[in-house]
């Protein structure tokens, strides 16, 4: 597998992406929340491509200066790739652009790869919410990234 490239999702895109989200997560949005985001004024829905087909997805909601990183899944046949480190990449671009100065994301609290994956591109976690998640029930560690801590990790390893 060649590096995969990241642009913009397509309606064209959406069954490989809910395909790679049912894979992904115990309680899985449905295609017409994907659909949603897809329509969202305020999302940007990307995916990473690579030989011809979608191996990952990033949905981020960005509004009044600040975003949302709503998703973000990688086939789990090419995890430990640097997949979701190049989807995790675009985040700069919104730094760079001068849309936001602060990220937010929630990591479900078991999931201990995920926090750590997020610290190492210099997110923090700053609170937790109790019973966010559902199938099973678990709180949410919520997460931060500043636009000058962010810089500090940089995001090509």
């Amino acid at each position: 597998m060649g590096r995969p490239l990241v642009r913009d999702m397509t309606w064209d895109d959406l069954d490989a992406v809910v395909a790679i989200e049912y894979a992904s997560f115990p309680n899985p949005w449905r295609r017409e929340s994907h659909e949603d985001e897809l329509r969202h004024a305020h999302a940007r829905c990307k995916v990473a491509v690579a030989d011809s087909s979608v191996v990952g997805y990033l949905y981020v909601r960005v509004f009044l200066g600040e975003a949302h990183v709503m998703k973000i899944a990688v086939r789990p046949d090419l995890r430990r790739r640097k997949i979701a480190s190049i989807l995790t990449g675009e985040l700069v671009s919104l730094f760079r652009e001068g849309q936001v100065s602060r990220i937010f994301l929630e990591a479900r609290a078991s999931n201990s790869v995920a926090v750590k994956f997020y610290e190492k591109f210099g997110f923090k976690a700053v609170s937790r919410r109790k019973r966010y998640y559902s199938m099973p029930d678990e709180e949410a560690i919520i997460m931060t990234c500043e636009f000058d801590r962010f810089g500090e990790f940089g995001l090509h390893r």
